[in-house]
């Protein structure tokens, strides 16, 4: 099926904005942050006077009549500069699979897909390979270019073929399976800093020297005490079928590249969690706001970026664990004030108001808060990081610094839920996934610079 022309000259468009990366080799982190900038305000303001009908299709979601997509896309440039200020090469490969990656899938899949994925039939096989080549070849170029062709010598990997190479086609795999999921967040957003976080993350990983080797004890450990935790949270009803396979998969790989403290805190979000939905369970099933049984998808949203920074702290040199570690402990400690916040506020938190807005809404408008859940809901992420804190023996000077991440990430994810999970643009666990990640770069940036 032919694309129509308004869908191709888009595309190109994308694909060509991806060409602006080659500037990251000489500009500083504010000028390229500041042009990332003024490319937003023009797809916000002049655009859509001018061209931007050439560029715009009917069906899609918009935010101030603009498509989401194009506000999307320099966002994220923008969010990368910002995250990743001295690593330029990091920025451009994300950007590179953004451009090139994400907008060769769109041009053929639709041109030439035939096979579709069974998950998602708006997206094809056909379109999944060619995000695949496009995205590789595209990051594997700018890499290149903004590098000139060496790898950074303060990295603990100086292997140009993992550089170059291999970690960049790694990413391109992973997420083109991220593309091929039906999200309802933006892929201009998923894909580039999604990919950006992967680039970053392997990139400080020392490859050809690794510490980490589990035992055999500890792996037979690990599946056993997940299968026992698991199965006793499936027979009481926390978790469906699909919360045990993931939460079993995800515990398994805590424990097993955190140990016991870290899968420790797991326990501490999970069960704490699962106490606080069944708390005055009657009154929110009278209210119609009960939740159902945890299933894979909030198993993943609030634990699964958190065994990430789990494997990677263990992957790291020695001497870079703590920031990592206080990494994880704030994307723990957010997880678990956002469940106890917004379901004591279902059940007992009184009225519910838009903190932004400073008016009240009816109790489970998504992005409300209520005083006494969001007390109920800070009091216990400061008792995880507190906990966090001292099983990882963590600067005491960097508590203040979480805390203060975990509650604005908190704030950022309920302005977040009212202006897009309000509209169709996320579901409800792709925010708490938002979430997660928010409060750890939050903390990341802070202990770190």
């Amino acid at each position: 099926m032919w694309v129509q022309r308004t869908d191709v000259v888009r595309k190109l468009v994308h694909v060509a904005m991806g060409l602006f990366a080659l500037l990251l080799r000489y500009l500083t982190s504010w000028q390229a942050a500041l042009c990332a900038l003024a490319a937003l305000a023009h797809n916000l303001w002049v655009l859509p006077r001018l061209w931007g009908r050439y560029l715009y299709r009917s069906d899609e979601p918009t935010l101030g009549g603009v498509p989401v997509g194009i506000v999307a896309y320099p966002l994220s440039v923008l969010l990368l500069i910002l995250t990743f200020p001295s690593e330029p090469y990091v920025v451009a490969a994300a950007w590179a699979m953004m451009a090139f990656g994400d907008g060769l899938a769109g041009l053929m899949g639709p041109w030439v897909g035939r096979v579709r994925w069974p998950w998602n039939p708006k997206k094809t096989v056909e379109g999944t390979l060619a995000y695949v080549g496009g995205a590789f070849l595209g990051s594997w170029a700018l890499l290149l270019w903004t590098t000139g062709h060496r790898v950074p010598p303060d990295l603990p990997l100086q292997d140009a073929a993992a550089f170059f190479l291999w970690i960049p086609l790694t990413v391109s795999l992973l997420t083109a399976g991220l593309e091929a999921l039906d999200l309802r967040l933006n892929d201009n957003l998923t894909i580039p800093l999604s990919a950006g976080a992967l680039l970053y993350m392997a990139y400080h990983v020392p490859w050809s020297d690794l510490a980490w080797k589990p035992s055999l004890v500890q792996i037979l450990l690990a599946l056993g005490l997940n299968w026992i935790i698991g199965g006793t949270a499936w027979s009481l009803g926390w978790v469906s079928v699909s919360g045990f396979w993931a939460g079993w998969i995800i515990g398994f790989l805590t424990f097993l590249a955190g140990g016991g403290r870290t899968y420790l805190l797991l326990l501490v979000l999970f069960i704490g969690g699962s106490l606080a939905t069944r708390w005055g369970r009657d009154v929110k099933v009278t209210r119609g706001l009960a939740e159902s049984p945890r299933d894979w998808r909030s198993a993943v949203a609030k634990a699964g970026i958190p065994a990430l920074l789990a494997l990677w702290g263990a992957l790291v040199p020695s001497d870079q664990r703590t920031w990592v570690a206080a990494g994880l402990v704030a994307a723990y400690a957010a997880g678990l004030m956002d469940t106890v916040a917004s379901e004591v506020g279902k059940g007992f938190g009184g009225p519910a108001f838009l903190w932004w807005a400073g008016r009240s809404v009816p109790v489970g408008t998504p992005g409300a808060v209520s005083l006494v859940g969001t007390a109920a809901g800070l009091a216990a992420g400061v008792g995880l990081v507190g906990l966090g804190a001292w099983l990882w023996g963590l600067p005491v000077a960097w508590v203040p610094w979480m805390i203060i991440a975990v509650a604005v990430a908190n704030f950022l994810e309920s302005l977040l839920g009212y202006t897009l999970r309000s509209r169709g643009l996320a579901t409800a666990w792709e925010l708490n996934a938002v979430l997660v990640v928010l409060a750890a770069v939050l903390t990341l940036g802070a202990v770190r610079w």
